[in-house]
């Protein structure tokens, strides 16, 4: 009789679920139907409402701010020229999103081939971009080349030709004819920085209840995400004898309210690494569901009708579009971090492997990599150091560097995100360099250091500019 009494109550539970699924997808359905002619279907709320009526609500509302892309490098939103960033804190390699990853189309589409799910796959996407981050940046061990004849990595992966910040552009804007509105178009995918198709499909078919996936929305819960993330890190992450290492690895998932989300994703972005948030899109509508996942990889805040609103500037997922977009910190719903511990980077120079040459802008760079875990990263041949109370850097070549016949100093310099002015030819900056015939110093300049160009034996030529602002020269 009790072994029949708990037949029943399984199927009764079971029945509950289903109920509970059935439900989902029709509130979900609805969802859709709402937002397929509006925007959160393909970007969440926004800058694109900056061509909409709503403009003016959003601008005066303090908890709803307009969402935007920043535009590049600068701290200005388009097309909002009177709206500013401050206090903008990114990560150190924050360039890897605004160039866009490669990473699984997140589509609804049942007739594209990408097609998975019938809520998308936002939050894998999400997943899929913290892993290939953390193994470009922090472990070349986490993701494999290839496994069981699938491949997780190009076979270009890595070239350093493709480093981020070597090939940003700025976006543009594009009408977008079938939902009737404008779209922040950046860049295509580069493969040769992140995980193919094939890696993410891996880790998708390790989410939890494998037979819910078709077609409900619970497969793509952060904590079962979370989990397809680990058994993902568990199988693959080892070192170059075999040895697991995915207890180097902590991934944590956590639904909590807004301010709770967002001092995590400040913690994070502050110690250096992205994290993936919900976007609880049902703050701006009557849906009872509407989440999407994306990667936050820097913060700030900007004031419009001179309210103080603080948000992040993420990854949205998509395709080609919506890559560096600031959203506030008020529209939330949960959060996956990943973080790698006991790892320590030991960079050396690498003697040319392979024949591979970094050329950036006139310059060679050298090739480093890490002894402890494969990890490359180009080197510039050029040192700008902050220059103490001032926005301002001072520049200088490392010894031996390969620097252009004809070198001309910049006038500035982006370091982190912020343009600074280069003002000071650093003490001994060109000593014994034998690749410069000669040089051209912007106005910028105030100070030559001493011995600046000392035995550089095939310099022949100084250029100032017009308006030098040249101060002091050094010793000679």
């Amino acid at each position: 009789m009790e072994k029949t009494k708990v037949k029943y109550k399984k199927v009764i539970l079971i029945a509950i679920l289903l109920l509970g699924a059935v439900i989902i997808n029709v509130a979900m359905l609805n969802h859709n139907s709402v937002y397929n002619a509006s925007v959160f279907e393909s970007e969440g709320i926004i800058l694109e409402n900056s061509m909409d009526a709503e403009l003016n609500y959003l601008s005066s509302v303090a908890d709803i701010m307009p969402l935007g892309d920043n535009n590049f490098r600068e701290n200005r939103i388009l097309p909002y020229p009177n709206v500013i960033f401050n206090g903008m804190t990114y990560i150190p390699n924050r360039d890897f999103f605004i160039r866009n990853p490669h990473h699984m189309p997140n589509t609804t589409d049942r007739e594209s081939p990408y097609f998975l799910h019938s809520f998308g796959v936002c939050t894998s996407v999400a997943a899929q971009l913290l892993i290939s981050y953390h193994n470009y940046f922090t472990d070349r061990r986490i993701v494999p080349q290839t496994h069981n004849g699938r491949r997780f990595l190009e076979q270009n992966y890595g070239n350093l030709n493709y480093w981020p910040s070597f090939h940003l552009r700025p976006t543009t804007l594009r009408f977008h004819q079938r939902l009737l509105r404008y779209r922040h178009v950046s860049q295509a995918q580069c493969q040769q920085i992140s995980t193919t198709n094939a890696m993410f499909l891996d880790k998708f078919d390790r989410i939890p209840l494998d037979w819910f996936k078709p077609g409900v929305l619970f497969a793509q819960t952060p904590s079962f995400v979370a989990t397809s993330m680990n058994r993902f890190i568990r199988e693959h992450y080892r070192d170059a004898n075999n040895n697991r290492l995915y207890n180097n690895v902590e991934i944590v998932s956590r639904r909590a309210n807004h301010k709770t989300i967002a001092a995590r994703a400040r913690y994070e972005i502050d110690n250096g690494r992205p994290i993936a948030i919900g976007l609880d899109g049902s703050k701006y509508s009557d849906s009872l569901i509407s989440i999407h996942g994306v990667v936050a990889f820097g913060h700030g805040y900007q004031y419009i009708d001179g309210v103080r609103a603080h948000g992040f500037v993420v990854h949205f997922g998509w395709e080609t579009y919506n890559h560096n977009v600031w959203v506030p910190s008020t529209s939330f719903d949960y959060y996956i971090r990943m973080q790698v511990n006991n790892i320590t980077h030991n960079f050396i120079v690498c003697t040319n492997p392979n024949n591979e040459t970094v050329i950036h802008n006139g310059l060679n760079y050298q090739i480093l990599r890490c002894t402890n875990t494969g990890v490359r990263r180009p080197q510039s041949p050029l040192i700008f150091e902050p220059i103490a109370g001032t926005n301002n850097v001072s520049i200088s070549a490392r010894l031996g560097a390969a620097l252009p016949a004809d070198f001309v100093i910049p006038s500035t310099v982006n370091i982190g995100g912020t343009n600074r002015t280069v003002t000071a030819i650093a003490v001994r900056a060109f000593q014994l360099n034998t690749s410069i015939l000669s040089v051209s110093i912007p106005e910028t300049v105030t100070s030559i250091g001493e011995m600046a160009f000392w035995l550089t034996p095939n310099l022949t030529q100084v250029t100032f500019a017009p308006n030098s602002q040249l101060q002091t020269i050094g010793r000679f």
